[in-house]
């Protein structure tokens, strides 16, 4: 090609490609100088955020929401493993209402140790969460795997008991494997909370249970977009962090945003 006419095809090609770029920027980078640029898609995935921090990044989240206003989102509040005292419930409200009023799910920690905490224990639990906090729901956490009757027994009861209580969520964490009767008795259920990915072969045995599995992953210094796909293939309820160590759940994701544009481009027609 002669030089005139490869200066010529640069000085269309050159303006065409950067406004192409800019666009899938803005597209996928929503804010410019401030302003929120909503990316209104309605998302295949959401993120389930436990959050066991005060106080809460609650800013964070609602710009969250303001920019992905199609992406599901729960967050898991639990301010003394479990809903403490009156004065606990007091330093929460503004932020359990700030998330509300954004349209963001809140529900409260309460913990079973794979049913061996009375049954009693964890209806007060309840009972403190309906009476002093204004929340949508329940994450019920040390849940049993298995098919034992008595453990469903058990975990019907605290969720029937939670209905009634008018917290109408009602999460259960298993941490793994889970047998499919639990998906009978709560509304969601996570399959799997550890420092790794689950393997694909597991996950696809939920495939027909998606819209109420959850995945939890943390200690992830950066995301793996492959296998974040690989989840919003097989599950609704996602969340990944780069938080580790003896509570990875106490600051939000550095991840947050990345993940919620995966799920966005994901879900894109």
């Amino acid at each position: 090609m002669p030089l005139a006419t490869r200066i010529k095809w640069l000085r269309i090609a050159v303006p065409a490609l950067a406004v192409a770029v800019a666009g899938a920027y803005m597209l996928l980078n929503p804010q410019r100088g401030g302003e929120v640029r909503p990316v209104e898609v309605e998302c295949r995935a959401g993120l389930l955020i436990p959050l066991y921090a005060y106080p809460m990044p609650t800013r964070e989240l609602v710009r969250l929401r303001e920019e992905y206003p199609g992406l599901p989102i729960i967050v898991i509040v639990n301010p003394s493993n479990g809903p403490g005292s009156k004065l606990d419930a007091a330093r929460y409200a503004g932020a359990v209402e700030e998330l509300r009023a954004a349209n963001i799910t809140v529900v409260g920690y309460v913990y079973t140790s794979y049913t061996r905490r009375p049954l009693r224990d964890v209806e007060r639990d309840v009972e403190r969460y309906a009476s002093w906090y204004e929340l949508d729901g329940l994450f019920v956490d040390e849940v049993t795997c298995d098919d034992n009757a008595s453990h469903l027994d058990y975990y019907r009861r605290i969720a029937e008991y939670a209905r009634s209580q008018d917290l109408k969520l009602v999460i259960a964490n298993p941490g793994t494997w889970a047998a499919e009767e639990y998906f009978g008795i709560f509304d969601i259920v996570v399959i799997w909370e550890n420092p790794r990915y689950p393997p694909p072969d597991g996950l696809s045995r939920y495939r027909g249970l998606r819209d109420r599995a959850a995945v939890l992953v943390y200690g992830q210094e950066s995301l793996d977009p492959q296998a974040l796909r690989e989840l919003i293939d097989n599950v609704k309820w996602i969340y990944i962090t780069n938080d580790g160590g003896e509570n990875p759940w106490d600051t939000l994701s550095t991840h947050l945003r990345e993940m919620a544009r995966e799920i966005a481009e994901a879900s894109a027609p």
